[in-house]
Protein backbone atom coordinates (compact mmCIF):
# COMPACT_ATOMS: atom_id res chain seq x y z
CA UNK A 1 0.00 0.00 0.00
CA UNK A 2 0.82 3.24 -0.81
CA UNK A 3 1.51 5.80 2.22
CA UNK A 4 1.37 9.77 3.07
CA UNK A 5 0.94 11.31 6.19
CA UNK A 6 -2.32 13.25 5.76
CA UNK A 7 -5.80 13.45 3.67
CA UNK A 8 -7.35 16.41 3.58
CA UNK A 9 -10.79 16.03 2.51
CA UNK A 10 -12.17 19.15 0.83
CA UNK A 11 -10.16 22.01 -1.10
CA UNK A 12 -12.18 25.43 0.30
CA UNK A 13 -10.81 28.00 1.85
CA UNK A 14 -9.84 25.58 5.23
CA UNK A 15 -8.28 22.83 3.21
CA UNK A 16 -5.92 24.93 0.82
CA UNK A 17 -5.04 26.66 4.10
CA UNK A 18 -4.13 23.36 5.95
CA UNK A 19 -2.07 22.37 2.97
CA UNK A 20 -0.37 25.36 3.23
CA UNK A 21 1.21 24.47 6.71
CA UNK A 22 1.90 20.82 5.89
CA UNK A 23 3.53 21.93 2.56
CA UNK A 24 5.76 24.42 4.63
CA UNK A 25 7.06 22.13 6.39
CA UNK A 26 7.07 19.50 3.85
CA UNK A 27 5.11 16.87 5.50
CA UNK A 28 3.17 14.60 2.96
CA UNK A 29 -0.56 15.09 1.82
CA UNK A 30 -2.88 14.50 -0.49
CA UNK A 31 -6.64 15.99 -1.10
CA UNK A 32 -9.63 14.43 -2.09
CA UNK A 33 -12.55 17.07 -3.42
CA UNK A 34 -15.86 16.15 -4.59
CA UNK A 35 -15.63 19.33 -7.01
CA UNK A 36 -19.00 20.45 -6.03
CA UNK A 37 -19.87 23.96 -5.82
CA UNK A 38 -18.46 25.34 -1.97
CA UNK A 39 -18.95 28.27 -0.15
CA UNK A 40 -15.71 29.20 -0.37
CA UNK A 41 -16.05 29.63 -4.60
CA UNK A 42 -19.07 31.74 -4.15
CA UNK A 43 -17.92 33.74 -1.30
CA UNK A 44 -18.11 37.21 -1.65
CA UNK A 45 -14.16 37.29 -0.19
CA UNK A 46 -14.57 40.13 2.36
CA UNK A 47 -12.44 40.67 5.41
CA UNK A 48 -12.82 43.03 8.22
CA UNK A 49 -12.17 43.34 11.44
CA UNK A 50 -15.36 44.94 12.15
CA UNK A 51 -19.33 43.90 12.89
CA UNK A 52 -20.53 46.61 11.33
CA UNK A 53 -24.28 45.91 12.72
CA UNK A 54 -23.20 46.21 16.08
CA UNK A 55 -19.94 48.17 15.53
CA UNK A 56 -18.21 45.78 17.84
CA UNK A 57 -14.75 43.99 16.64
CA UNK A 58 -14.89 40.44 15.72
CA UNK A 59 -13.39 37.95 17.96
CA UNK A 60 -9.62 38.11 17.78
CA UNK A 61 -9.56 40.63 15.20
CA UNK A 62 -6.27 41.89 15.19
CA UNK A 63 -4.38 38.49 15.12
CA UNK A 64 -6.78 36.94 12.87
CA UNK A 65 -6.50 40.29 10.48
CA UNK A 66 -2.66 40.10 10.96
CA UNK A 67 -2.09 36.22 9.61
CA UNK A 68 -4.35 35.90 6.91
CA UNK A 69 -2.70 39.25 5.65
CA UNK A 70 0.68 37.48 5.93
CA UNK A 71 -1.31 33.97 4.41
CA UNK A 72 -2.51 35.74 1.24
CA UNK A 73 0.54 37.78 0.30
CA UNK A 74 2.95 34.34 0.19
CA UNK A 75 -0.12 32.36 -1.18
CA UNK A 76 -0.24 35.03 -4.06
CA UNK A 77 4.00 35.08 -4.54
CA UNK A 78 3.58 31.06 -4.68
CA UNK A 79 0.70 30.86 -7.11
CA UNK A 80 1.67 34.06 -9.15
CA UNK A 81 -1.68 35.60 -8.93
CA UNK A 82 -3.31 38.77 -8.18
CA UNK A 83 -6.02 37.26 -5.20
CA UNK A 84 -6.00 39.92 -2.32
CA UNK A 85 -7.55 43.47 -3.12
CA UNK A 86 -7.00 46.21 -0.52
CA UNK A 87 -9.64 48.99 -0.60
CA UNK A 88 -11.88 50.26 2.29
CA UNK A 89 -15.03 49.41 3.43
CA UNK A 90 -17.73 52.37 4.40
CA UNK A 91 -20.87 51.58 5.92
CA UNK A 92 -23.87 53.55 5.12
CA UNK A 93 -25.55 55.59 8.04
CA UNK A 94 -29.02 54.62 8.69
CA UNK A 95 -29.74 57.82 10.76
CA UNK A 96 -27.83 60.20 13.10
CA UNK A 97 -27.73 58.22 16.37
CA UNK A 98 -25.50 55.44 14.26
CA UNK A 99 -23.00 58.07 13.75
CA UNK A 100 -22.97 59.27 17.39
CA UNK A 101 -22.31 55.51 18.14
CA UNK A 102 -19.81 55.05 15.41
CA UNK A 103 -17.68 58.81 16.55
CA UNK A 104 -17.96 56.82 20.75
CA UNK A 105 -16.99 53.38 20.06
CA UNK A 106 -14.35 54.60 16.87
CA UNK A 107 -12.00 55.75 20.38
CA UNK A 108 -12.17 52.10 21.88
CA UNK A 109 -8.92 49.79 21.94
CA UNK A 110 -8.81 47.69 18.77
CA UNK A 111 -11.62 49.41 17.01
CA UNK A 112 -9.72 52.54 16.62
CA UNK A 113 -6.97 50.81 14.98
CA UNK A 114 -9.58 50.42 11.76
CA UNK A 115 -12.48 53.29 12.02
CA UNK A 116 -11.87 56.34 11.09
CA UNK A 117 -13.52 58.42 13.67
CA UNK A 118 -15.33 61.23 11.83
CA UNK A 119 -17.77 60.24 9.62
CA UNK A 120 -17.12 60.50 5.62
CA UNK A 121 -19.61 63.09 3.17
CA UNK A 122 -21.13 60.79 0.29
CA UNK A 123 -19.50 62.98 -2.89
CA UNK A 124 -21.34 60.09 -4.99
CA UNK A 125 -24.34 61.06 -6.06
CA UNK A 126 -25.07 57.75 -7.12
CA UNK A 127 -25.07 56.45 -3.99
CA UNK A 128 -28.19 56.63 -1.18
CA UNK A 129 -26.64 57.95 1.72
CA UNK A 130 -27.70 61.48 3.33
CA UNK A 131 -26.13 60.84 6.28
CA UNK A 132 -22.86 60.28 5.04
CA UNK A 133 -20.45 57.07 5.55
CA UNK A 134 -18.10 55.82 8.34
CA UNK A 135 -15.19 54.43 7.03
CA UNK A 136 -12.82 51.16 8.07
CA UNK A 137 -9.74 50.54 6.69
CA UNK A 138 -7.03 47.79 6.66
CA UNK A 139 -9.68 46.00 4.65
CA UNK A 140 -10.37 44.51 1.46
CA UNK A 141 -11.38 41.45 -0.63
CA UNK A 142 -9.93 38.14 -1.68
CA UNK A 143 -11.10 36.85 -4.78
CA UNK A 144 -12.05 33.38 -3.41
CA UNK A 145 -13.00 31.52 -6.70
CA UNK A 146 -9.56 31.78 -8.46
CA UNK A 147 -7.80 31.24 -5.11
CA UNK A 148 -9.66 27.77 -5.06
CA UNK A 149 -9.48 26.92 -8.85
CA UNK A 150 -5.28 28.16 -9.02
CA UNK A 151 -4.35 26.30 -5.91
CA UNK A 152 -6.55 22.71 -7.34
CA UNK A 153 -4.67 23.20 -10.61
CA UNK A 154 -1.10 23.72 -8.61
CA UNK A 155 -1.84 20.67 -6.60
CA UNK A 156 -3.13 18.56 -10.08
CA UNK A 157 0.40 19.48 -10.76
CA UNK A 158 1.92 18.18 -8.18
CA UNK A 159 -0.27 15.10 -8.25
CA UNK A 160 -1.80 15.85 -4.79
CA UNK A 161 -4.97 16.14 -5.77
CA UNK A 162 -8.19 13.73 -6.90
CA UNK A 163 -11.79 14.76 -7.90
CA UNK A 164 -13.98 12.19 -6.15
CA UNK A 165 -16.75 11.96 -3.40
CA UNK A 166 -15.16 10.73 -0.34
CA UNK A 167 -16.48 6.65 0.63
CA UNK A 168 -16.84 7.05 4.49
CA UNK A 169 -17.31 3.35 4.10
CA UNK A 170 -13.92 2.38 2.79
CA UNK A 171 -11.85 4.26 5.53
CA UNK A 172 -10.61 1.66 8.56
CA UNK A 173 -9.13 2.97 11.75
CA UNK A 174 -6.74 0.71 12.98
CA UNK A 175 -3.30 0.62 15.14
CA UNK A 176 -2.70 4.63 15.26
CA UNK A 177 -3.35 4.86 11.01
CA UNK A 178 -6.36 5.08 8.73
CA UNK A 179 -6.43 2.77 5.77
CA UNK A 180 -8.70 4.86 2.75
CA UNK A 181 -8.77 2.65 0.07
CA UNK A 182 -4.97 1.60 -1.24
CA UNK A 183 -3.60 4.07 0.74
CA UNK A 184 -2.07 4.65 4.47
CA UNK A 185 -2.42 7.50 6.32
CA UNK A 186 -1.74 8.86 9.64
CA UNK A 187 -4.47 11.42 10.27
CA UNK A 188 -7.22 12.42 7.74
CA UNK A 189 -8.74 16.10 8.59
CA UNK A 190 -12.15 16.66 7.05
CA UNK A 191 -12.60 20.32 5.91
CA UNK A 192 -15.83 19.63 3.45
CA UNK A 193 -18.30 22.29 4.69
CA UNK A 194 -21.42 21.12 4.93
CA UNK A 195 -20.63 17.26 3.46
CA UNK A 196 -19.72 17.20 7.15
CA UNK A 197 -23.45 16.97 7.83
CA UNK A 198 -23.49 13.57 6.58
CA UNK A 199 -19.97 12.52 7.99
CA UNK A 200 -20.67 9.43 10.34
CA UNK A 201 -17.61 10.95 12.65
CA UNK A 202 -18.38 14.27 12.88
CA UNK A 203 -21.82 14.81 11.94
CA UNK A 204 -22.66 14.63 15.81
CA UNK A 205 -21.34 18.27 15.53
CA UNK A 206 -24.14 21.24 15.19
CA UNK A 207 -23.56 22.73 12.00
CA UNK A 208 -26.35 24.65 10.66
CA UNK A 209 -26.36 25.53 6.68
CA UNK A 210 -27.11 28.51 5.82
CA UNK A 211 -27.56 30.00 2.44
CA UNK A 212 -25.81 33.04 0.87
CA UNK A 213 -27.18 34.30 -2.80
CA UNK A 214 -25.19 36.57 -4.38
CA UNK A 215 -25.72 38.92 -7.68
CA UNK A 216 -22.87 40.18 -9.66
CA UNK A 217 -23.73 43.26 -11.79
CA UNK A 218 -22.47 45.59 -14.39
CA UNK A 219 -22.81 49.65 -13.47
CA UNK A 220 -21.10 51.86 -16.19
CA UNK A 221 -21.84 54.97 -13.81
CA UNK A 222 -21.95 53.84 -10.13
CA UNK A 223 -18.04 54.66 -9.73
CA UNK A 224 -17.85 52.84 -6.51
CA UNK A 225 -14.37 53.12 -5.24
CA UNK A 226 -14.90 51.40 -1.46
CA UNK A 227 -16.88 48.66 -0.57
CA UNK A 228 -20.44 49.71 0.57
CA UNK A 229 -22.27 48.24 3.22
CA UNK A 230 -25.81 49.06 4.00
CA UNK A 231 -28.30 46.46 4.43
CA UNK A 232 -25.89 44.14 1.95
CA UNK A 233 -22.35 44.77 0.97
CA UNK A 234 -21.74 46.22 -2.77
CA UNK A 235 -18.02 44.94 -3.69
CA UNK A 236 -16.29 46.36 -6.70
CA UNK A 237 -14.86 44.06 -9.19
CA UNK A 238 -13.30 45.09 -12.42
CA UNK A 239 -14.54 46.35 -15.23
CA UNK A 240 -17.49 48.80 -14.23
CA UNK A 241 -18.65 44.88 -12.10
CA UNK A 242 -19.72 44.63 -8.90
CA UNK A 243 -20.92 42.07 -6.18
CA UNK A 244 -24.02 42.41 -4.28
CA UNK A 245 -24.71 39.79 -1.44
CA UNK A 246 -26.13 38.15 0.70
CA UNK A 247 -29.19 36.73 1.73
CA UNK A 248 -28.67 34.67 4.91
CA UNK A 249 -31.23 31.93 4.98
CA UNK A 250 -31.55 29.53 7.50
CA UNK A 251 -34.55 27.21 6.01
CA UNK A 252 -34.35 26.30 2.26
CA UNK A 253 -35.25 23.45 -0.71
CA UNK A 254 -31.69 23.17 -1.95
CA UNK A 255 -28.45 25.05 -2.93
CA UNK A 256 -29.99 26.88 -6.25
CA UNK A 257 -30.76 30.89 -6.14
CA UNK A 258 -34.18 32.03 -6.50
CA UNK A 259 -36.28 34.38 -7.13
CA UNK A 260 -37.15 35.20 -3.64
CA UNK A 261 -33.61 35.82 -3.16
CA UNK A 262 -32.48 37.85 -6.01
CA UNK A 263 -35.67 39.82 -5.34
CA UNK A 264 -34.67 39.88 -1.87
CA UNK A 265 -31.13 41.39 -3.21
CA UNK A 266 -32.89 43.99 -5.52
CA UNK A 267 -34.63 45.49 -3.04
CA UNK A 268 -32.58 46.13 -0.27
CA UNK A 269 -29.86 47.66 -3.56
CA UNK A 270 -31.89 49.70 -4.56
CA UNK A 271 -31.82 51.55 -1.28
CA UNK A 272 -28.34 51.87 -1.78
CA UNK A 273 -27.75 53.30 -5.34
CA UNK A 274 -29.31 55.24 -7.80
CA UNK A 275 -28.57 54.13 -11.14
CA UNK A 276 -29.49 51.97 -13.53
CA UNK A 277 -27.36 48.15 -13.56
CA UNK A 278 -27.56 45.12 -15.53
CA UNK A 279 -27.25 41.67 -13.91
CA UNK A 280 -24.48 39.47 -14.76
CA UNK A 281 -24.87 36.72 -12.49
CA UNK A 282 -27.05 35.11 -9.46
CA UNK A 283 -25.72 32.45 -7.78
CA UNK A 284 -25.80 30.64 -4.35
CA UNK A 285 -23.75 28.73 -2.40
CA UNK A 286 -24.26 26.80 1.55
CA UNK A 287 -22.03 28.23 4.40
CA UNK A 288 -20.74 26.12 7.43
CA UNK A 289 -22.15 28.29 10.38
CA UNK A 290 -22.36 27.10 13.90
CA UNK A 291 -24.65 28.05 16.88
CA UNK A 292 -22.18 29.80 19.22
CA UNK A 293 -20.14 31.52 15.92
CA UNK A 294 -16.96 29.27 16.56
CA UNK A 295 -15.22 27.43 14.22
CA UNK A 296 -15.37 23.33 14.57
CA UNK A 297 -11.57 22.45 15.15
CA UNK A 298 -9.91 19.19 16.78
CA UNK A 299 -10.08 15.45 17.23
CA UNK A 300 -12.56 12.77 17.70
CA UNK A 301 -13.20 11.78 20.86
CA UNK A 302 -12.66 8.21 19.62
CA UNK A 303 -10.70 7.82 16.60
CA UNK A 304 -7.80 10.23 17.15
CA UNK A 305 -6.22 9.79 13.96
CA UNK A 306 -9.33 11.77 12.63
CA UNK A 307 -9.61 16.11 12.67
CA UNK A 308 -11.98 18.20 11.64
CA UNK A 309 -11.57 21.82 10.15
CA UNK A 310 -14.56 23.35 9.67
CA UNK A 311 -17.59 25.76 10.58
CA UNK A 312 -15.81 29.19 9.53
CA UNK A 313 -19.14 30.56 8.41
CA UNK A 314 -19.63 34.41 6.58
CA UNK A 315 -16.00 34.86 8.12
CA UNK A 316 -13.89 32.12 5.99
CA UNK A 317 -11.44 34.50 4.69
CA UNK A 318 -10.17 35.72 7.82
CA UNK A 319 -10.93 32.46 9.58
CA UNK A 320 -9.53 29.70 7.78
CA UNK A 321 -5.64 30.81 8.02
CA UNK A 322 -5.57 30.84 11.43
CA UNK A 323 -7.82 28.34 12.25
CA UNK A 324 -5.83 25.87 10.25
CA UNK A 325 -2.57 27.02 11.92
CA UNK A 326 -3.91 26.05 15.10
CA UNK A 327 -4.77 22.74 14.31
CA UNK A 328 -1.27 22.09 12.48
CA UNK A 329 -0.04 23.49 15.72
CA UNK A 330 -2.10 21.21 18.09
CA UNK A 331 -1.03 18.21 15.84
CA UNK A 332 2.12 18.45 15.04
CA UNK A 333 3.84 20.77 18.03
CA UNK A 334 1.30 19.65 21.13
CA UNK A 335 -0.15 22.82 21.45
CA UNK A 336 -3.89 23.14 22.87
CA UNK A 337 -6.38 24.34 20.74
CA UNK A 338 -7.71 27.57 22.03
CA UNK A 339 -11.23 26.34 23.66
CA UNK A 340 -13.31 28.34 22.03
CA UNK A 341 -12.88 26.64 18.83
CA UNK A 342 -11.79 22.87 20.02
CA UNK A 343 -14.86 20.22 19.30
CA UNK A 344 -14.67 18.98 22.86
CA UNK A 345 -17.07 22.03 23.97
CA UNK A 346 -19.36 19.68 21.95
CA UNK A 347 -18.29 16.08 22.98
CA UNK A 348 -21.31 15.26 24.74
CA UNK A 349 -23.44 15.54 21.73
CA UNK A 350 -21.13 12.26 20.57
CA UNK A 351 -23.36 9.36 20.84
CA UNK A 352 -22.39 5.68 20.59
CA UNK A 353 -24.30 5.32 17.22
CA UNK A 354 -22.02 8.25 15.39
CA UNK A 355 -18.96 5.93 16.10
Amino acid sequence: METSDYLIVGLGLAGVSLCEMLEHENISFQVIDSDRSNASKVAGGLYNPIVLKRFTPIWEAENQMAFAAHFYKKLEQKLQQKLDYKIDVVRKFANLQEIEKWKAVSKQDILKNYMYPVPVKNNNENIRAIHGLGCVEKTGRVDTEKLVDSYKSYLLQQHKIQTATFDYTALKCKNQKVIYKDTVYKRIVFAEGMQLTNNPYFNYLPLIPNKGQLVEFESKKLCLKHILKGPVFIIPLENDSYLCGSTYERTFENELPTKEGFEDLMEKLNTMVDTDIKVLRHYAGIRPTVKDRRPLVGKHPVFSQLYVLNGMGTRGVLLAPSMANALFQHIEKGLPLPKEIDIKRYQHYCESEAL
